[in-house]
């Protein structure tokens, strides 16, 4: 193979190109990204880190029972404290993927020329799960930008023998993986490496590089050892069970063929019309057979010793030639024999040493003919994976599919700037109160940072501010729509979401009175809550709904629940009890409060009730200002 030093002008552009593609697909249709819990998760530690000055020394929870690394919070706050905007936090990520491209270029072009270099860029750039994974606000979105760089480095520290880069190498070999731990799979290859070239002769860098990613992790693993939770949670997951599995290997396939990709965004019954549907069943078999050559050639290179002369090409060649084995083994055996569930982004890392081995195809190719058959194959891939990614961003922009990707940032974003542009407090009515737990409280208090805001669990409470507000409804089907518009407070609005979504429901209401409420001489609670009316509904069924109405005079000192017990005529206990939060997180002094309870369908026709609130977890009942620590309320025979 003959040098190839310059880079001319057609192939710059070329490369141009194959960026831009890759910018259209990560940054265009701005907005249509997936933005939940795990999204708004990380964005409020981020914020904090930012704008608040909490250092984050343990990222978000996981299902395994112990917290991420912090590594990608610490990432996120760097374009939070730009902007509290998360599209700025989705084009970080999606940069730094358009850059993992160029990255991917440049080691074929190192390693095997032009035509490796066009072929393995233009399959990362155009690569559907690729896309997929640059378009959000996770850890595994930086699976593939930290793996690019780990092996620049690693190239680059070969070549010339710098300790500087091999130390780069191993601070990310150690760092990928606090930002997603399935990169540490670069860790294990790093140490394959450097045992098996004898690396330790560059130790300053290794042990520079090593102990900055040691001194990275350090916070985390103090917290873990000074938390008994997390410290179970640790013991706990270590104590399960490990099971064998291909499962890893199969996933890998999957990514590098774009086997099934449709799924994240568009369900699992998406159907393609015709001809995609006939083309991109063809296709894995195309991008594996690509692939596959690469592979073949590369055995032969390596058995054969070619690209392994003395020219920068030559050096180039056996450089990435040394990495790719174990960068693409490393991955799924990492997770062969593993204790929690393997998920299909746990092998991003593994994904551009594949399109490198596809790239490879070209390597040796000295007939044009065959040069030619595999650019077609490259480039038949590319355009129709343009064309069907482009296709769903479109379909997932402008409707629902079932299973497919969740409300857009989008549109709850739209919503809020719509109802802080009206200039009063914004009052989120969700399933959940809680941004550690709930996944649309997450969103919204992410979404509303910087302005007044109140987070309220519709499912239990409504609540109005003294000077009125906006209220957002995450869903109409909240009970706490259902008793606002039976109680006919405030002007009920919509906000639209896709074609197929229900809008949001909206509601600009200020303190109200309430003629279906009896109202009655405040009967007031030591923390501040007066009860001041209350009434009861018969429901569907026969059964009962007790509403009780409560000002607020002043912030809670403490986390509150309400209890109400239901008392029927001849039972020496309560019939039937029913406790929730009082909501006492969202509480401000004049704040008018409205809760209910729904009870089981009784004969007695007199009803009694015993209301209060008692401290949580504590259960402590809060003393009347008049004594006792009951409210009792009873219905007219």
């Amino acid at each position: 193979m003959g040098k190839e030093r310059s880079i001319g002008a057609a192939e710059r552009v070329l490369l141009l190109v194959i960026l831009l593609v890759a910018a259209w697909l990560r940054l265009g249709w701005p907005r249509i990204v997936s933005f939940g819990y795990d999204e708004a998760r990380v964005s409020r530690l981020a914020l904090e880190m930012a704008h608040l000055g909490h250092f984050a020394a343990v990222g978000m929870p996981t299902s395994a029972g112990v917290p991420n690394f912090p590594a990608a919070v610490w990432l996120y706050a760097l374009p939070y404290a730009l902007s509290t905007d998360p599209l700025i936090a989705v084009a970080f990520t999606a940069l730094a993927n358009v850059l993992a491209v160029a990255g991917v270029w440049w080691l074929a072009r190192q390693a095997w020329g032009r035509w490796a270099a066009v072929a393995a860029a233009t399959l990362g750039a155009t690569s559907p799960y690729l896309v997929f994974y640059s378009r959000g606000i996770w850890g595994q979105d930086w699976l593939v930008p930290g793996a690019v760089l780990w092996a620049v480095c690693l190239v680059k520290g070969l070549r010339e023998q710098r300790d500087r880069w091999l130390g780069g190498a191993a601070f990310l070999a150690g760092c990928v993986g606090q930002v997603h731990p399935a990169g540490f799979s670069l860790a294990v290859a790093t140490a394959w490496l450097v045992i098996r070239l004898r690396l330790w002769r560059y130790w300053r860098g290794l042990c520079a590089g090593t102990g900055l990613a040691a001194l990275a992790a350090a916070p985390m693993a103090v917290q873990v050892l000074k938390s008994p939770t997390e410290a179970e949670g640790l013991r706990q997951m270590l104590g399960q069970r490990a099971t064998a599995s291909l499962t890893s290997v199969r996933q890998l396939a999957r990514l590098a063929a774009s086997k099934g990709w449709e799924w994240f965004w568009l369900g699992p019954d998406w159907q393609w019309g015709e001809p995609l549907r006939t083309v991109l069943g063809w296709l894995p078999l195309l991008l594996g057979a690509t692939v596959a050559v690469g592979m073949l050639w590369l055995v032969h290179d390596w058995s054969t010793a070619r690209g392994a002369g003395r020219s920068g090409e030559g050096e180039g060649a056996r450089a990435l030639l040394t990495i790719l084995v174990p960068w693409v083994v490393t991955a799924p055996a990492l997770f062969l024999w593993s204790k929690t569930p393997p998920y299909i982004q746990y092998q991003l890392t593994a994904v551009p040493a594949v399109y490198l081995a596809a790239g490879a195809a070209f390597r040796g190719r000295r007939r044009p003919a065959g040069r030619v058959v595999l650019a077609a194959m490259v480039l038949l891939a590319a355009v129709v994976q343009v064309r069907a990614v482009s296709r769903t961003l479109d379909v997932v922009q402008e409707r629902q599919v079932a299973g497919g990707l969740g409300t857009p940032l989008l549109y709850a974003q739209t919503a809020v700037n719509e109802l802080r542009e009206k200039g009063q407090p914004v009052v989120v009515e969700t399933a959940g109160a809680d941004p550690a737990f709930d996944g649309d409280a997450a969103v919204f208090d992410v979404l509303l940072w910087g302005s007044e805001r109140r987070l309220v669990d519709g499912r239990v409470a409504l609540l109005v501010p003294e000077k009125g507000a906006n209220l957002l409804f995450s869903f109409d089907t909240l009970p706490a729509w259902e008793v606002a518009s039976d109680l006919g407070i405030g002007v009920p609005g919509t906000l639209p979401r896709r074609q197929g979504e229900p809008p949001y429901a909206t509601l600009q209401a200020s303190v109200p009175l309430v003629p279906t409420l009896t109202s009655i001489e405040p009967v007031r609670l030591a923390n501040g809550a007066a009860l001041s009316g209350w009434t009861v509904q018969t429901r569907t069924g026969g059964g009962t709904r007790l509403i009780t109405a409560w000002r607020i005079d002043r912030r809670a000192a403490a986390q509150y629940h309400q209890f109400n017990h239901l008392y029927v005529e001849g039972r020496p206990g309560p019939a039937a009890v029913h406790d929730f939060s009082a909501q006492s997180a969202a509480w401000q002094a004049g704040d008018l409060l409205i809760t209910w309870a729904d009870f089981e369908p009784v004969a007695d026709k007199v009803l009694r009730w015993e209301v209060g609130m008692y401290s949580y977890p504590g259960i402590v009942r809060v003393p009347l200002e008049a004594g006792g620590d009951a409210i009792v309320l009873q219905t007219q025979p």
